[in-house]
Protein backbone atom coordinates (compact mmCIF):
# COMPACT_ATOMS: atom_id res chain seq x y z
CA UNK A 1 0.00 0.00 0.00
CA UNK A 2 0.75 3.10 -0.87
CA UNK A 3 2.21 5.49 2.58
CA UNK A 4 0.26 8.77 2.11
CA UNK A 5 1.53 12.44 3.22
CA UNK A 6 1.27 12.95 6.69
CA UNK A 7 0.69 16.62 6.43
CA UNK A 8 -3.23 14.88 5.26
CA UNK A 9 -3.76 14.09 8.70
CA UNK A 10 -4.70 17.50 8.97
CA UNK A 11 -7.57 17.12 6.76
CA UNK A 12 -8.79 13.85 8.81
CA UNK A 13 -9.29 16.02 11.86
CA UNK A 14 -11.17 18.02 10.34
CA UNK A 15 -13.42 15.97 8.44
CA UNK A 16 -13.79 14.09 11.53
CA UNK A 17 -15.07 17.00 13.32
CA UNK A 18 -17.93 17.65 11.28
CA UNK A 19 -19.79 13.82 10.79
CA UNK A 20 -22.83 13.73 13.15
CA UNK A 21 -23.64 10.94 15.69
CA UNK A 22 -26.27 9.79 17.82
CA UNK A 23 -26.51 10.07 21.49
CA UNK A 24 -24.73 7.04 23.74
CA UNK A 25 -24.99 6.27 27.53
CA UNK A 26 -22.89 8.33 29.97
CA UNK A 27 -20.02 6.52 31.65
CA UNK A 28 -20.13 4.92 34.57
CA UNK A 29 -18.34 6.56 38.12
CA UNK A 30 -15.82 3.56 39.03
CA UNK A 31 -12.34 4.53 37.50
CA UNK A 32 -8.48 4.41 38.57
CA UNK A 33 -7.41 7.93 38.92
CA UNK A 34 -3.81 7.76 38.29
CA UNK A 35 -0.90 5.21 38.80
CA UNK A 36 2.61 5.07 39.61
CA UNK A 37 4.92 3.38 37.20
CA UNK A 38 7.65 3.72 35.31
CA UNK A 39 6.83 2.18 31.90
CA UNK A 40 8.74 5.44 30.40
CA UNK A 41 11.88 4.62 31.97
CA UNK A 42 11.75 1.09 29.35
CA UNK A 43 13.64 2.72 27.85
CA UNK A 44 -8.13 -3.22 6.80
CA UNK A 45 -10.38 -3.05 5.94
CA UNK A 46 -12.41 -4.14 2.83
CA UNK A 47 -10.99 -4.69 -0.47
CA UNK A 48 -11.51 -2.24 -3.66
CA UNK A 49 -15.19 -1.70 -4.48
CA UNK A 50 -17.08 1.24 -6.44
CA UNK A 51 -18.36 3.40 -4.03
CA UNK A 52 -19.53 7.17 -4.28
CA UNK A 53 -21.34 9.15 -1.03
CA UNK A 54 -25.09 9.53 -1.21
CA UNK A 55 -26.46 9.27 2.44
CA UNK A 56 -24.83 9.00 5.94
CA UNK A 57 -26.25 6.89 9.16
CA UNK A 58 -23.85 7.65 12.26
CA UNK A 59 -24.68 5.89 15.57
CA UNK A 60 -22.18 5.41 18.93
CA UNK A 61 -20.86 3.28 21.10
CA UNK A 62 -20.18 4.47 24.59
CA UNK A 63 -19.67 7.86 23.02
CA UNK A 64 -17.03 6.72 20.09
CA UNK A 65 -18.05 7.67 16.51
CA UNK A 66 -19.13 4.98 13.96
CA UNK A 67 -20.25 5.44 10.61
CA UNK A 68 -21.84 3.35 7.57
CA UNK A 69 -22.54 5.22 4.39
CA UNK A 70 -25.33 4.57 1.33
CA UNK A 71 -23.04 4.47 -1.93
CA UNK A 72 -22.59 4.26 -5.42
CA UNK A 73 -19.68 5.00 -7.33
CA UNK A 74 -16.49 5.87 -6.46
CA UNK A 75 -13.38 3.82 -5.33
CA UNK A 76 -13.43 2.55 -2.21
CA UNK A 77 -10.13 1.05 -0.41
CA UNK A 78 -8.92 0.71 3.23
CA UNK A 79 -7.39 3.23 5.62
CA UNK A 80 -8.38 5.97 3.44
CA UNK A 81 -10.86 9.00 3.37
CA UNK A 82 -13.10 11.76 1.02
CA UNK A 83 -13.58 14.99 1.86
CA UNK A 84 -15.50 18.20 1.44
CA UNK A 85 -15.25 21.49 3.19
CA UNK A 86 -15.68 20.95 6.99
CA UNK A 87 -18.29 22.11 9.38
CA UNK A 88 -18.27 23.38 12.83
CA UNK A 89 -19.24 20.65 15.57
CA UNK A 90 -20.85 20.73 18.87
CA UNK A 91 -20.08 18.37 21.73
CA UNK A 92 -22.18 18.11 24.45
CA UNK A 93 -20.59 15.93 27.20
CA UNK A 94 -23.53 14.54 29.44
CA UNK A 95 -24.92 12.86 26.92
CA UNK A 96 -21.80 12.50 24.74
CA UNK A 97 -23.50 13.56 21.46
CA UNK A 98 -21.44 15.23 18.52
CA UNK A 99 -23.35 17.36 15.72
CA UNK A 100 -22.31 18.88 13.03
CA UNK A 101 -24.30 21.01 10.33
CA UNK A 102 -23.32 19.36 7.55
CA UNK A 103 -21.41 15.61 6.72
CA UNK A 104 -17.24 16.32 5.73
CA UNK A 105 -16.39 12.52 5.27
CA UNK A 106 -17.40 9.16 4.35
CA UNK A 107 -16.92 6.68 6.81
CA UNK A 108 -17.12 2.63 6.17
CA UNK A 109 -19.12 0.28 8.61
CA UNK A 110 -14.91 -0.66 9.81
CA UNK A 111 -14.53 3.08 10.81
CA UNK A 112 -12.42 3.35 7.82
CA UNK A 113 -12.13 6.32 5.51
CA UNK A 114 -12.80 6.07 1.88
CA UNK A 115 -10.44 8.11 -0.12
CA UNK A 116 -6.90 7.77 -1.58
CA UNK A 117 -6.61 11.63 0.08
CA UNK A 118 -6.26 11.54 3.89
CA UNK A 119 -4.52 8.77 5.63
CA UNK A 120 -1.94 9.78 7.98
CA UNK A 121 -0.58 6.14 8.51
CA UNK A 122 -0.77 2.86 5.92
CA UNK A 123 -2.03 0.87 9.25
CA UNK A 124 -3.25 2.22 12.43
CA UNK A 125 -1.19 -0.10 14.49
CA UNK A 126 2.13 0.39 16.42
CA UNK A 127 4.09 -0.06 19.22
CA UNK A 128 4.90 1.82 22.18
CA UNK A 129 9.11 0.59 22.55
CA UNK A 130 11.88 2.21 24.66
CA UNK A 131 14.80 3.54 23.27
CA UNK A 132 16.96 0.38 21.19
CA UNK A 133 13.61 -1.40 20.44
CA UNK A 134 14.42 -1.24 16.84
CA UNK A 135 17.02 -3.58 17.49
CA UNK A 136 15.34 -6.23 18.55
CA UNK A 137 13.89 -9.23 16.83
CA UNK A 138 11.14 -8.63 18.44
CA UNK A 139 10.56 -5.33 16.25
CA UNK A 140 11.72 -7.42 13.19
CA UNK A 141 9.07 -9.21 13.50
CA UNK A 142 6.59 -6.77 14.25
CA UNK A 143 7.51 -4.20 11.63
CA UNK A 144 5.09 -5.25 8.58
CA UNK A 145 2.36 -5.05 10.65
CA UNK A 146 2.65 -2.16 12.31
CA UNK A 147 3.25 1.77 10.85
CA UNK A 148 4.52 3.54 14.05
CA UNK A 149 6.43 3.47 17.29
CA UNK A 150 7.36 5.32 19.90
CA UNK A 151 10.66 5.99 22.61
CA UNK A 152 9.56 8.24 24.82
CA UNK A 153 12.92 10.81 22.97
CA UNK A 154 12.54 14.09 20.98
CA UNK A 155 14.69 11.80 18.40
CA UNK A 156 12.69 8.93 17.47
CA UNK A 157 13.94 7.89 14.01
CA UNK A 158 11.90 5.93 11.21
CA UNK A 159 13.54 2.59 10.91
CA UNK A 160 12.63 0.19 7.76
CA UNK A 161 9.90 2.18 6.62
CA UNK A 162 8.24 2.40 10.35
CA UNK A 163 7.67 5.75 11.35
CA UNK A 164 9.21 6.88 14.66
CA UNK A 165 7.08 9.29 16.65
CA UNK A 166 9.46 11.40 18.66
CA UNK A 167 8.17 12.99 22.41
CA UNK A 168 8.88 15.74 24.40
CA UNK A 169 8.53 14.26 27.71
CA UNK A 170 8.82 17.30 30.09
CA UNK A 171 9.68 20.58 31.17
CA UNK A 172 13.28 19.28 31.35
CA UNK A 173 13.20 20.21 35.02
CA UNK A 174 10.09 19.76 37.42
CA UNK A 175 11.59 15.99 37.02
CA UNK A 176 15.46 16.28 38.15
CA UNK A 177 17.72 14.04 37.95
CA UNK A 178 15.27 10.68 38.53
CA UNK A 179 13.82 10.60 35.03
CA UNK A 180 16.09 11.70 32.59
CA UNK A 181 14.08 14.52 31.64
CA UNK A 182 17.07 17.47 31.16
CA UNK A 183 18.75 15.16 28.85
CA UNK A 184 15.53 14.84 26.60
CA UNK A 185 14.94 18.39 26.98
CA UNK A 186 19.07 19.26 25.67
CA UNK A 187 18.40 16.51 23.33
CA UNK A 188 14.88 18.51 21.92
CA UNK A 189 16.86 21.75 21.68
CA UNK A 190 19.63 20.16 19.66
CA UNK A 191 17.21 18.88 16.80
CA UNK A 192 17.87 20.02 13.04
CA UNK A 193 15.04 18.57 11.15
CA UNK A 194 11.48 19.01 11.74
CA UNK A 195 10.12 15.70 12.27
CA UNK A 196 6.18 14.84 11.27
CA UNK A 197 4.51 14.35 14.62
CA UNK A 198 5.66 15.37 17.82
CA UNK A 199 3.58 13.22 20.55
CA UNK A 200 3.21 16.41 23.57
CA UNK A 201 3.98 15.84 27.39
CA UNK A 202 3.88 12.39 29.08
CA UNK A 203 1.69 12.14 31.83
CA UNK A 204 2.03 15.76 33.47
CA UNK A 205 -0.63 15.14 35.92
CA UNK A 206 0.90 12.79 37.81
CA UNK A 207 4.31 12.44 39.95
CA UNK A 208 7.64 12.20 38.97
CA UNK A 209 9.48 9.91 38.30
CA UNK A 210 7.23 7.63 36.52
CA UNK A 211 5.20 11.38 34.61
CA UNK A 212 6.35 14.72 33.88
CA UNK A 213 4.70 16.19 36.72
CA UNK A 214 3.84 20.00 35.46
CA UNK A 215 1.31 22.44 36.39
CA UNK A 216 -1.43 22.87 33.33
CA UNK A 217 0.06 26.55 33.45
CA UNK A 218 3.80 25.21 32.80
CA UNK A 219 2.53 23.24 30.51
CA UNK A 220 0.91 25.84 28.43
CA UNK A 221 4.46 28.05 28.83
CA UNK A 222 6.26 25.35 27.45
CA UNK A 223 3.91 23.79 24.82
CA UNK A 224 3.74 27.66 23.48
CA UNK A 225 7.76 28.22 23.45
CA UNK A 226 8.87 24.74 22.38
CA UNK A 227 6.12 23.03 20.82
CA UNK A 228 4.35 25.75 18.65
CA UNK A 229 7.45 26.69 16.70
CA UNK A 230 7.34 23.15 15.45
CA UNK A 231 3.42 23.44 13.92
CA UNK A 232 4.45 26.27 12.61
CA UNK A 233 6.86 24.42 10.13
CA UNK A 234 4.47 21.72 9.46
CA UNK A 235 5.42 19.26 12.82
CA UNK A 236 1.63 17.56 13.84
CA UNK A 237 1.11 17.94 17.24
CA UNK A 238 0.15 15.40 19.84
CA UNK A 239 -1.48 16.19 23.00
CA UNK A 240 0.19 16.09 26.13
CA UNK A 241 -1.14 12.55 27.40
CA UNK A 242 -3.32 11.70 30.53
CA UNK A 243 -2.14 9.53 33.41
CA UNK A 244 -5.58 9.75 34.84
CA UNK A 245 -7.08 8.60 31.90
CA UNK A 246 -10.63 9.90 31.22
CA UNK A 247 -10.40 11.38 35.13
CA UNK A 248 -8.10 14.03 33.81
CA UNK A 249 -8.92 17.33 34.58
CA UNK A 250 -5.83 18.65 33.11
CA UNK A 251 -6.36 19.60 29.71
CA UNK A 252 -8.71 21.92 29.64
CA UNK A 253 -6.94 24.70 31.82
CA UNK A 254 -3.81 23.83 29.94
CA UNK A 255 -5.51 24.80 26.88
CA UNK A 256 -8.24 27.24 27.48
CA UNK A 257 -8.85 30.29 29.36
CA UNK A 258 -11.30 30.07 31.75
CA UNK A 259 -12.37 33.59 31.92
CA UNK A 260 -12.64 34.14 28.37
CA UNK A 261 -12.97 30.64 26.61
CA UNK A 262 -10.01 31.49 24.31
CA UNK A 263 -7.36 29.07 23.62
CA UNK A 264 -4.16 29.43 25.73
CA UNK A 265 -2.08 27.69 22.79
CA UNK A 266 -0.34 29.67 20.22
CA UNK A 267 -0.85 26.40 18.38
CA UNK A 268 -3.12 23.58 18.87
CA UNK A 269 -2.85 19.75 18.75
CA UNK A 270 -4.06 17.99 16.29
CA UNK A 271 -4.57 14.46 17.34
CA UNK A 272 -5.13 13.84 21.32
CA UNK A 273 -2.82 11.08 22.73
CA UNK A 274 -3.61 8.71 25.10
CA UNK A 275 -2.64 5.99 27.54
CA UNK A 276 -5.79 3.39 28.11
CA UNK A 277 -5.24 0.95 31.12
CA UNK A 278 -8.22 -1.33 31.44
CA UNK A 279 -9.26 -4.77 31.43
CA UNK A 280 -11.78 -5.09 29.33
CA UNK A 281 -13.13 -3.42 26.36
CA UNK A 282 -15.54 -1.29 28.12
CA UNK A 283 -13.25 0.21 29.68
CA UNK A 284 -11.37 1.11 26.45
CA UNK A 285 -14.54 2.27 24.77
CA UNK A 286 -15.45 5.10 27.85
CA UNK A 287 -11.68 6.01 27.89
CA UNK A 288 -11.76 6.59 23.65
CA UNK A 289 -15.48 8.11 24.33
CA UNK A 290 -14.16 10.44 26.67
CA UNK A 291 -11.44 12.25 24.61
CA UNK A 292 -13.49 11.96 21.54
CA UNK A 293 -16.73 14.07 22.38
CA UNK A 294 -14.68 16.40 25.13
CA UNK A 295 -11.98 17.23 22.59
CA UNK A 296 -13.44 16.85 19.11
CA UNK A 297 -10.31 15.55 17.49
CA UNK A 298 -8.83 12.23 16.19
CA UNK A 299 -7.27 10.19 19.29
CA UNK A 300 -4.18 8.35 19.07
CA UNK A 301 -4.26 5.70 21.47
CA UNK A 302 -0.05 5.98 21.92
CA UNK A 303 -0.06 3.25 24.81
CA UNK A 304 -2.60 0.78 26.12
CA UNK A 305 -2.18 -2.00 28.34
CA UNK A 306 -4.63 -5.38 30.49
CA UNK A 307 -4.74 -3.53 34.02
CA UNK A 308 -7.49 -3.91 36.62
CA UNK A 309 -7.41 -0.40 37.28
CA UNK A 310 -10.56 -0.31 39.55
CA UNK A 311 -9.66 0.54 43.01
CA UNK A 312 -5.36 -0.70 42.25
CA UNK A 313 -3.14 -0.54 39.63
CA UNK A 314 -3.03 -4.21 39.44
CA UNK A 315 -1.04 -5.61 36.01
CA UNK A 316 -3.00 -8.74 34.30
CA UNK A 317 -1.74 -11.83 35.01
CA UNK A 318 -3.46 -14.67 33.32
CA UNK A 319 -2.48 -15.14 29.66
CA UNK A 320 -5.79 -16.22 28.62
CA UNK A 321 -7.28 -12.74 29.64
CA UNK A 322 -4.46 -10.64 28.26
CA UNK A 323 -5.09 -12.38 24.71
CA UNK A 324 -8.72 -11.98 24.86
CA UNK A 325 -8.53 -8.48 25.87
CA UNK A 326 -5.51 -7.43 22.86
CA UNK A 327 -8.18 -9.00 20.51
CA UNK A 328 -11.04 -7.14 21.76
CA UNK A 329 -8.94 -3.81 22.11
CA UNK A 330 -7.75 -4.31 18.61
CA UNK A 331 -10.56 -4.56 17.22
CA UNK A 332 -12.04 -1.95 18.43
CA UNK A 333 -9.47 0.56 17.91
CA UNK A 334 -9.26 -0.97 13.68
CA UNK A 335 -13.01 -0.79 13.31
CA UNK A 336 -13.96 2.86 15.18
CA UNK A 337 -13.18 6.13 13.09
CA UNK A 338 -12.64 8.49 16.09
CA UNK A 339 -9.12 6.08 16.35
CA UNK A 340 -6.21 6.84 14.16
CA UNK A 341 -3.73 5.28 15.66
CA UNK A 342 -2.79 2.44 18.46
CA UNK A 343 0.15 0.66 20.21
CA UNK A 344 0.27 -1.31 23.26
CA UNK A 345 2.98 -0.22 26.14
CA UNK A 346 5.71 -2.38 26.83
CA UNK A 347 7.68 -1.02 29.70
CA UNK A 348 8.33 -1.32 33.53
CA UNK A 349 5.38 -2.24 35.98
CA UNK A 350 3.55 -4.01 33.92
CA UNK A 351 4.28 -7.17 35.43
CA UNK A 352 6.14 -10.45 33.99
CA UNK A 353 3.22 -11.23 31.79
CA UNK A 354 1.49 -8.16 29.54
CA UNK A 355 5.17 -7.19 28.43
CA UNK A 356 5.62 -8.05 24.48
CA UNK A 357 9.48 -8.00 24.50
CA UNK A 358 11.96 -9.92 26.65
CA UNK A 359 14.21 -7.93 28.12
CA UNK A 360 16.77 -10.60 28.19
CA UNK A 361 16.56 -12.26 24.74
CA UNK A 362 14.61 -9.23 23.09
CA UNK A 363 12.26 -11.86 20.82
CA UNK A 364 8.38 -11.43 21.68
CA UNK A 365 6.50 -13.10 24.36
CA UNK A 366 3.37 -14.55 24.49
CA UNK A 367 1.85 -11.70 24.96
CA UNK A 368 3.69 -9.93 22.39
CA UNK A 369 2.79 -13.11 19.75
CA UNK A 370 -0.85 -12.13 20.65
CA UNK A 371 -0.51 -9.00 19.43
CA UNK A 372 1.38 -9.71 15.85
CA UNK A 373 -1.37 -12.63 15.29
CA UNK A 374 -4.18 -10.19 15.79
CA UNK A 375 -2.31 -7.84 13.68
CA UNK A 376 -2.02 -10.46 10.97
CA UNK A 377 -5.91 -11.46 11.33
CA UNK A 378 -6.49 -8.01 10.41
Amino acid sequence: MKRQSFSDMLFYALALRAVSSEASPAFDGKHRTQHGWPHHWHGNSSDSAAASTETLVTTTHAGVLTTTSVVTSTTRSKTRAAHTSPSEAVVDTESFTLAGTSAAATVASTGEFLSSTASPLPFKAGLSGFVGVTSKSAFNDLKPYISWYSDYTPTTSDTDGVKGIPMLWGDGVSCGSSSGDAERMAAFDNLTTNPDFMFGFYEPDCNCPASSNMSSADGTSVWNQKLAPLASKGTLLGSPSMCKQYSENWLTPFSVDATTGKSLLLAEWQYTSIHINKNNVQGVMKDVGYYWTKYQKPVWVSEFACVDDVNEFVPCTNQTEIDQFISDAVDFFASNASVIAFGPSNGEGLGTVWPLIDSSTGKLTATGMAYLNKLKSL
